[in-house]
């Protein structure tokens, strides 16, 4: 018996009726050259001290290892850039709205149910930045936008302020296709990154100011810290100068909401915060799962700088 083919336009449908901005289907499968632009990303050690991208190499170069008999994946994303919203110049805009992982995901396991219902028996996993899926790779696969050289996917209506998610399933269903979209000649979040992360190629987390501000466990190394211009968390600065990003989105965001505490937080307000208050103001924001100390600690080095200077 023949296995069910999915229809691209009711899933996309569907996922448009949730909340989500642009909806694309892909196979599992990953490409060699995605495969060796990743090895030699990971040969230049651009990986910083994110280990884990090493050792699950072997997992996103086969979604069969992820997901037994993983057939297509549909990628997801949602804008999060909420027009004239004002924003905290030092937080990064995307830890200023809910926790894209719980909203993303709840949503996407809605999605999950539906695609379950019209064809019985699929199996399917819902994967919100918590697996190694190469996300950005299969959305540009399935059409939802180009990767850009801020390495961000960039969707022509929407930019590059998106999350993403994914839906792997063990079925076929019809794909969608890559758009043709580029950068073209523009070079402008290469020349204006202030470390030298960008090369139009790929991202250098060594050099990465949301990566130092974030992921980094250990102290910002001090060539860092001197072209940090007062992020507290994270850095949009290859994403506020991309041109895709100019014109405010033309649709009302649905699945996300500014968290106030977090867009009026002053320095005062976290240098004397408890770790007991930041749990409660915190815990529906990305920042959270960075912690206190560390957001603080970035912080201060910024107050220290300005305090040397005047």
């Amino acid at each position: 018996m023949q296995q069910p083919i999915l229809s691209t336009s009711s899933i996309c449908n569907k996922a448009l009726e949730l909340g989500f901005d642009a909806c694309g289907i892909s196979s599992a499968s990953a490409d060699a050259f995605q495969q060796n632009i990743f090895d030699e990303w990971l040969k230049k050690q651009c990986n910083a001290d994110m280990k884990f991208l090493e050792r699950h190499k072997p997992l996103r170069e086969n979604m069969q290892l992820v997901f037994e008999n993983a057939r297509s994946v549909i990628s997801l994303a949602a804008s999060y850039r909420i027009a004239g919203a004002h924003y905290h110049p030092n937080i990064s805009m995307y830890a200023q709205v809910n926790d894209y992982h719980i909203a993303l995901k709840h949503k996407a396991e809605i999605l999950l149910e539906y695609i379950q219902a019209t064809v019985p028996g699929t199996r399917g996993r819902v994967f919100v930045d918590t697996g190694p899926v190469p996300e950005r790779y299969f959305a540009a696969k399935s059409g939802i936008g180009f990767i850009g050289k801020n390495t961000c996917i960039i969707h022509p209506r929407f930019g590059s302020y998106l999350f993403l998610c994914e839906i792997v399933i063990d079925i076929d269903a019809e794909h969608t296709e890559p758009t043709n979209g580029s950068c073209n000649n523009c070079n402008r979040c290469i020349t204006a990154c202030p470390t030298g992360a960008l090369n139009g190629k790929w991202l250098d987390a060594t050099r990465c100011i949301s990566y130092h501000s974030i992921e980094n466990k250990s102290s910002i190394p001090p060539e860092i810290v001197s072209r940090m211009d007062n992020q507290w968390f994270g850095c949009d600065i290859c994403q506020q100068v991309c041109p895709y990003n100019q014109n405010e989105n033309s649709t009302e965001v649905q699945l996300f909401s500014l968290i106030p505490f977090v867009t009026r937080l002053s320095y005062k307000q976290l240098e004397q915060m408890s770790e007991t208050e930041f749990d409660e103001q915190f815990f529906n924001s990305p920042m959270h799962r960075t912690g206190l100390s560390k957001i603080r600690e970035t912080a201060a080095l910024h107050n220290e700088n300005t305090t040397k200077t005047r």
